[in-house]
């Protein structure tokens, strides 16, 4: 940076001893930055239903579903997708708890935006490719579903 550059910051300072309420905060600026509206449900899960869907009801963590997705962190940058030309089937239960519990709230042939906090993701042991404690924003599409 060149001498005499004015630097321009933004601090916003969270107290972090307590994780779930520090990854919501986080949750609630990433939201804002970002001019996205979602819903918080009853385990701290944000959801915006974009389409709730017409088709299947997910009623079991045996369900199969087949889906389309975009995973990302909070710093926008993708870790994971699968298109709707080439989407993936999972079993409910094989998927982070984040999905499991967010999942049902639509049908097959709905699609549903997540972001989810750490503890319902992979907390502190992730996958190649994502930081511990990540919280994670999903785009999802519901293309079928088997109970």
């Amino acid at each position: 940076m060149p001498g005499n550059t004015i630097l321009d910051t933004k601090l916003n300072l969270i107290d972090d001893t307590d994780r779930p309420v520090y990854e919501d905060a986080l949750i609630q600026d990433y939201l804002a930055e970002n001019k996205l509206t979602a819903t918080k449900d009853g385990n701290g899960i944000y959801y915006n239903i974009v389409t709730p869907g017409t088709g299947t009801e997910i009623t079991s963590a045996d369900a199969r579903v087949e889906v389309a997705y975009k995973g990302k962190l909070l710093t926008n940058t993708v870790f994971d997708e699968a298109s709707t030309s080439s989407p993936v089937t999972l079993t409910l239960s094989n998927t982070i708890k984040g999905w499991q519990l967010a999942l049902p709230k639509i049908k097959a042939g709905g699609k549903i935006n997540l972001y989810i906090p750490s503890r319902f993701a992979y907390g502190s042991t992730p996958p190649t490719g994502i930081p511990a404690n990540a919280i994670l924003a999903f785009e999802i599409s519901v293309i079928s579903v088997t109970n």
